[in-house]
């Protein structure tokens, strides 16, 4: 029965993501009518008994008659229509909240739209009356295709705190010291920003870099690929956790890297010979630490080369402290935080 409705949806999807589906022929709905009243009357009714239910009388009488209305079945979804709300959203904070706050919203929405695009098109003939012309009397590049501004926080809407408080999180201890601050200085903290990654085939994309003690009750700090010089060379390229995210005086975004080092015996990983990178945490020796202390290390945000995805090696996990043992959590220390290896996902969508 599951096999059957899985040929059926697939029909009637096409396996397609756009707006609008193609229209559908007679022929090709009457055909998959035709397979809706088999599977309702040879395969789901047999074995789940009779299904009094509207999705149940559309599926076995009316796709035939949706294909005739619409064109398709997908184009009666309100899916597209709903998802374009999220854009309007963000206006609802301008409005007064009460009964009637439609047309305002409304209104915020179509005149931020409208400047939005003043200012596009005002850049985009600036960029036009500075750039130089080609020998054929033509600009020599589109200039639309410039990369989009970093979205950025003021500093005077940021969370700001000393770095002395900031210094007491978990695995934290070093920051003055990597920061090259003082204890008694106040800086802002932005949960997240904007950057320009560099994806593995050579393009680039924007990307969110977050390090939050608390989003949506819970912790999130992202895990990046690094370069010490901002060049990007293999051998300048490094692994780790941002711990923190602190804006200097000039404006410039610092992340404060928990440093990975590749682990002795990475190529016992399965993974490793499909691109998988094994990685342990790396050790800072400075003494008067009341324990050991991962390794920081403070790098511009626009020297992160793009956010990776890393998990715990729960192969090595097993094999060491056996099978239903968890990886240490965030904040732990001692002998299981530097036992425990992770591995860089490669799979990972970038």
């Amino acid at each position: 029965m599951m096999a059957e409705y899985a040929r059926l949806v697939g029909r009637i999807t096409r396996h397609l993501g756009a707006a609008a589906a193609s229209p559908m022929t007679l022929s090709e709905g009457t055909a998959i009518a035709e397979q809706a009243q088999q599977f309702i009357l040879y395969y789901a009714t047999p074995i789940l008994g009779y299904l009094h239910t509207t999705k149940v009388h559309r599926l076995l009488c009316h796709v035939l008659h949706a294909v005739r209305y619409h064109g398709n079945i997908l184009n009666a979804k309100t899916s597209v229509n709903e998802s374009l709300h999220k854009d309007e959203k963000r206006h609802y904070l301008r409005t007064n909240k009460r009964p009637g706050f439609t047309c305002q919203l409304v209104r915020h929405a179509q005149g931020t739209r409208a400047v939005l695009r003043k200012n596009e098109e005002a850049g985009v003939q600036e960029l036009r009356a500075a750039r130089p012309r080609d020998a054929d009397d033509g600009y020599s590049a589109d200039v639309t295709q410039q990369a989009a501004p970093l979205r950025r926080a003021r500093p005077a809407h940021l969370p700001h705190a000393t770095v002395g408080v900031l210094a007491a999180a978990p695995g934290m201890f070093n920051l003055a010291r990597v920061s090259g601050l003082r204890a008694s200085d106040r800086v802002a903290v932005p949960t997240y920003v904007y950057f320009m990654a560099q994806l593995s085939d050579g393009q680039c994309r924007l990307q969110v870099v977050r390090a939050s003690a608390m989003f949506h009750g819970k912790k999130w700090y992202d895990h990046v690929l690094f370069s010490l010089s901002g060049v990007g060379t293999a051998s300048e390229t490094r692994y780790g956790q941002v711990r923190l995210i602190f804006r200097q005086e000039g404006g410039c975004d610092v992340a404060v890297v928990a440093e990975m080092e590749h682990a002795v015996g990475a190529d016992e990983c399965p993974l490793s010979a499909r691109g998988c990178t094994q990685l342990r945490w790396s050790e800072d020796t400075m003494p008067g630490a009341p324990h050991r202390q991962v390794k920081l290390r403070t790098v511009p945000v626009e020297h992160i080369i793009r956010v990776v995805h890393i998990v715990p090696d729960c192969a090595e996990l097993c094999r060491r402290a056996g099978v239903g043992s968890t990886p240490p959590s965030y904040g732990e220390s001692g002998d299981r935080l530097w036992q425990c290896a992770t591995c860089s996902m490669h799979f990972y969508p970038r």
